[in-house]
C-alpha cells in the first residue's frame, strides 16, 4: 500500500462511517477489497480502472492536496445534467453527482444548489477539472468534493 499516515486515518473513517448509512454493520463486512493504483506524473496519469464497490472506478489522478469538503458520500452515480430529470420518488435516494470538464464550476454549484433546494439528497460530487475547492465553498451543503478525475468518463452512472 502506498499513502500517508493520514490516509489511514482517512480510510479507517470511511470504514466506520460506511456502515453507519447503510442496514449493515462493520461485523457483516467480511473482505475488503483495495483498488489497484496507477502512478501520477506530472499532470498525466496511467490511470487504471477496476471495479469497487464505493464508485466503480480508481480516482488516481486528481490531486489530493484540493480536495472540497468533508466526509464520505454514499450513493449512486448520477451525470450533472440527468438530476433536472430526477423522478420526485427518488429524491430521498444518495446521488454522487459527475461533472465533467465542459462544465464551468459556477454552472456545477447553480444545478448542484438547485437540486438540494428542491430536495435531492447530493451526498458527494465528483469533478473532472480541478475545481473542487471553487465548487465546495459556494454550496449551501458541506459535500465530500473530489476533483481532478482524469477519466471521469469511465466512471459509470449507477
Amino acid at each position: 500500500m502506498k499513502g500517508t499516515r493520514d490516509n489511514i486515518a482517512g480510510t479507517l473513517a470511511a470504514l466506520e462511517q460506511a456502515p453507519a448509512k447503510t442496514p449493515w454493520s462493520m461485523s457483516d463486512v467480511s473482505r475488503i477489497y483495495l483498488n489497484e493504483a496507477a502512478p501520477v506524473i506530472g499532470d498525466v496519469a496511467m490511470e487504471t480502472i477496476t471495479e469497487t464497490i464505493i464508485t466503480e472506478s480508481t480516482m488516481i489522478g486528481h490531486n489530493p492536496q484540493t480536495p472540497g469538503g468533508v466526509g464520505v458520500g454514499v450513493g449512486t452515480t448520477i451525470a450533472l445534467g440527468r438530476l433536472a430529470t430526477l423522478p420526485a420518488a427518488q429524491y430521498a435516494e444518495g446521488w454522487i453527482v459527475l461533472i465533467d470538464d465542459a462544465v464551468d464550476f459556477l454552472d456545477a454549484v447553480w444545478w448542484l444548489n438547485e437540486a438540494l433546494d428542491r430536495g435531492i439528497n447530493v451526498v458527494a460530487a465528483i469533478l473532472k477539472k480541478d475545481d473542487g475547492v471553487l465548487v465546495n465553498n459556494r454550496l449551501r451543503k458541506t459535500l465530500p468534493v473530489v476533483d481532478e478525475v482524469t477519466l471521469l468518463e469511465q466512471v459509470p452512472e449507477g
